[in-house]
């Protein structure tokens, strides 16, 4: 059973519950490096963490979708892969375009249908997405639109809430020649 404890009025709680992972972020972004308290085993815990501890940020939306962001420095695989970046198809509703409201680029998409869109290179997958840049599997590679990512980018998890690895991501890291990552320690 998930719980969600924000303590603060303007925070959210981010946490991996299996492993007891947790990370606090201002709805604005910015770190808060309070007490925090989470579930573990059943029991209410209580501990302090530096935000600095923190590879994959999590934000549970209204809607009960849950939002991973990963942080841009060393300890970030994503940042030495990109493999998921060329391999799946990023299709989306229509309403994610800045056209329509959304984030993303309209001029970086493709039309599927009346209603859904794709990034434009990921449209039969298996194509790399028009916003990676660098070379899959070195270090450096990025998303160009990071901030502005759709949905599916978004919501696609390098760990799991136990702590382990992706297994689609540890599939295509051995595809493109990458070691495999490590479970998040619990």
């Amino acid at each position: 059973m998930r719980r969600i404890l924000p303590k603060c009025p303007v925070c959210r709680l981010f946490r991996f519950p299996a492993t007891g992972f947790a990370v606090k972020l201002r709805r604005d972004g910015s770190k808060h490096n309070k007490l925090f308290r989470y579930w573990k085993n059943g029991f209410l815990t209580i501990f302090q963490m530096q935000s600095s501890d923190a590879i994959q940020l999590l934000d549970i939306q209204d809607d009960n979708r849950i939002f991973a962001d990963m942080v841009n420095d060393d300890a970030n695989p994503c940042l030495s892969c990109g493999a998921c970046c060329q391999y799946f198809r990023v299709s989306m509703y229509m309403g994610e375009m800045t056209g329509a409201g959304g984030t993303v680029p309209d001029e970086l998409v493709s039309q599927v249908n009346p209603y859904i869109v794709c990034m434009k290179g990921t449209e039969a997958g298996y194509g790399r997405c028009v916003a990676l840049r660098g070379e899959v599997g070195k270090p450096g590679i990025h998303c160009a639109i990071y901030a502005q990512r759709p949905s599916p980018c978004r919501e696609f998890r390098v760990w799991a809430d136990d702590g382990s690895p992706n297994p689609d991501c540890q599939r295509l890291r051995e595809r493109a020649g990458l070691p495999p990552l490590a479970a998040m320690p619990a």
